[in-house]
């Protein structure tokens, strides 16, 4: 500046130039400042209303420092170009499709010991960005190594995981168009796309029209109407038969009913135009009333959820019937109830929920029974507790085995008060879009929520999980809890009646996951998709045909799914078979997992990888048999040896020879 006014009072030559500010200049003089060079350039460079004011000579100094960052359009990056994404995306593409298809020849499982890659790192991030092809050199020297081949077809342990192209394709499209969702406005598309695909996917599984959007869908060419889902009551009996409302009423057409939100909330009144009705000083966007599907992150995910809102549910009935009576005591007698074959993870979603869990009985096959659990649940209200939740399992995950889903459905819709209902088909979900496998589902039209995990069985990458609820206002009445004073303030649209996925669940920004179930849809069509579960089943059975002739094992039970669970008929079987196991993921050709039901220890086949056939089912098959006669060969080889008769114990003859010593040397003898 000072510079500036002198040539100004001296009647200097030098002509004053206006130019206008740009980003390159912003980061060229932040670039000099920070090496630490001469503040003369920042001397000469004032800003007044947006524009430098400088010296022709300053500006052309001020060029010459100016280095093209990027395209012109954009702010300076250091992210490669779109000529080059296009480039390097052939080339990963290209990489992706050499690595599965030659899953084949790679091992089932990895070599690899614990903290293998984590010497191998730096402990620090890079400073400086790398090339792609250093990257992918790494990726393929360090990485690779420790990835599994889930894809092999000698891959047979936890659950198929589903892969394709077309889910890959799907994937690349929801990370690729960037965008995310929070509401409809957000995105549009994001929204209405997965209410479709929850609807398809519901109308495959010929899941009652509760659980559709808008409560109708198309079954061959013919529309079937639902039931007057709009008259449909806050919380009302299960599977629709019409009884009476227990509880707190909640949401559109549940009358001028009022629900407790904790100590000393407010009633939430029904706004009759727009739908919406105030809880607790919130408001809820409730305009779409009757059931619908969300897309969420996995199993547990979705059993967090449905665990959540009965909770909610549940508090605010007991509230209402039983005055001055803290929430906190009625969470302490509050039960949830499920298999002793269900989902592993139920324990930590009621230790986040803060109930008591408890697992009841299942008979030698992993089926939970209905009389088991009647008994179970009169004895703990006997003892003051109150159930709020009970999950039945269609598909356990040791042996894929359906709870009696049609006689615990009207035994729980008898319950008073209200008890939720929830079904677990997270690995078994999949294959219900099969007609055959559907009369397994007998007694969904008593649930209240069903959850099927898509990528576990079907040909979909992770995350894709799928939550179906009867009612949407069980979930906004408990979700729901925007405050209108709060740091964001986002209106609801009373006249739009999409789905508002922020008040279904915990999350509330969400990915465009739809687009990616919407593609294996498209690309493969339903019919495939079905013949691709009957595949696997077909594979499973032929492994239980010729393990049927083999009278060194037994078999669980019946092989409906792609599981086969079965073990070898030893006395002492457990650890015979835990060393069978073991002997087989040793050899890193196939891979198996274990389970447990009841005190017995069961060797777990699961048909998963994408390129398995009959052929290798039959070559798994041989490894089996090897590595169990090489077990059970050691394992008498070793009892044999240690029962021989006659045979003097070591550890015996020392002592013995020891006291006698001590005898020689007593000077009373």
């Amino acid at each position: 500046m000072a510079s500036s006014s002198n040539n100004l009072g001296g009647g200097s030559s030098k002509m004053l130039v206006e130019y206008p500010a740009t980003i390159e200049d912003f980061f060229s003089e932040e670039k000099d400042s920070s090496s630490n060079e001469s503040d003369e350039d920042s001397d000469n460079t004032p800003r007044s209303g947006g524009l430098q004011r400088l010296s022709v000579n300053s500006a052309k100094k001020k060029k010459k420092k100016k280095k093209a960052t990027g395209p012109d359009h954009s702010l300076p990056t250091v992210d490669i170009t779109h000529k080059e994404f296009r480039k390097r995306g052939k080339e990963l593409i290209d990489f992706i499709a050499n690595y599965m298809e030659g899953t084949r020849d790679q091992p089932a499982s990895v070599n690899v010991h614990p903290g293998f890659l984590f010497r191998k790192l730096p402990k620090s991030a890079p400073k400086d960005g790398t090339s792609f092809d250093a990257l992918m050199s790494e990726v393929n020297n360090l990485i690779l190594p420790g990835v599994p081949r889930w894809q092999n077809p000698g891959h047979h342990g936890l659950m198929p995981l589903g892969a394709s192209y077309a889910s890959l394709l799907g994937s690349l499209l929801c990370d690729g168009l960037g965008c995310a969702s929070l509401t409809w406005n957000e995105c549009p598309a994001s929204v209405e796309l997965e209410m479709v695909v929850m609807n398809w996917l519901a109308e495959l599984m010929d899941l009652p029209l509760d659980f559709h959007f808008f409560g109708k869908t198309q079954t061959n060419g013919r529309r079937r109407q639902s039931t007057n889902i709009a008259k449909a009551t806050g919380w009302g009996a299960g599977g629709g038969r019409g009884s009476a409302s227990v509880g707190p009423s909640v949401g559109p057409g549940s009358g001028s009913g009022s629900a407790n939100r904790g100590a000393g909330a407010k009633s939430a009144s029904k706004s009759s135009s727009s739908g919406a009705f105030v809880g607790g000083g919130y408001q809820v966007n409730t305009n779409h009333c009757g059931g619908g599907g969300i897309i969420l992150s996995s199993t547990i995910e979705c059993l967090l959820t449905v665990m959540t809102a009965a909770k909610r549910i549940m508090l605010d009935t007991l509230s209402e019937r039983i005055s001055g009576v803290k929430e906190s005591e009625l969470l302490d007698k509050m039960v949830a109830y499920c298999s002793e074959q269900a989902h592993p993870g139920l324990e930590r979603v009621c230790e986040i929920v803060g109930v008591v869990l408890k697992r009841v009985w299942t008979d030698r096959q992993g089926i939970m029974h209905c009389n088991t659990l009647k008994s179970v649940v009169e004895k703990d209200r006997g003892k003051g507790y109150v159930p709020f939740i009970i999950v039945a399992t269609a598909g356990t995950i040791a042996s894929a085995s359906v709870d009696q889903i049609d006689e615990i459905g009207p035994f729980v819709g008898n319950e008073r008060p209200k008890v939720w209902f929830h079904i677990d088909a997270s690995y078994a979900g999949g294959a219900f879009i099969c007609r055959e496998y559907q009369p397994l589902l007998h007694g969904v039209n008593y649930a209240d929520s069903i959850n099927v995990t898509v990528h576990k069985w079907l040909p979909v990458h992770m995350d894709c999980a799928c939550l179906w609820v009867k009612k949407i206002q069980y979930l906004t009445h408990t979700f729901a809890c925007e405050d209108p004073h709060g740091p964001l303030t986002i209106p609801s649209d009373d006249k739009n009646n999409m789905a508002d996925y922020r008040q279904w669940g915990i999350p509330m920004m969400r990915r465009f996951k739809a687009i990616k179930l919407w593609t294996v849809f498209k690309l493969y069509g339903f019919k495939n998709l079905q013949q691709k579960i009957r595949e696997d089943v077909r594979r499973a059975k032929e492994l239980e045909r010729v393990m049927h002739d083999d009278h060194r094992f037994e078999i669980l039970s019946d092989t409906m799914f792609g599981i086969v669970t079965f073990r070898c008929k030893r006395p002492d079987n457990n650890d015979i078979n835990r060393e069978i196991l073991q002997q087989i993921n040793r050899s890193l050709i196939i891979n198996m997992t274990g389970a447990r039901v009841g005190n017995k220890f069961w060797l777990r086949f699961v048909v998963a990888g994408r390129y398995t056939t009959s052929e290798d089912v039959l070559y798994s098959w041989e490894m089996i048999k090897r590595a169990t006669s090489e077990v059970t060969t050691n394992h008498t080889e070793k009892i044999h040896n240690d029962n021989r008769s006659g045979m003097p114990n070591f550890k015996h003859v020392i002592d013995i020879g020891k006291e006698e010593r001590l005898d020689e040397l007593d000077p009373m003898k």
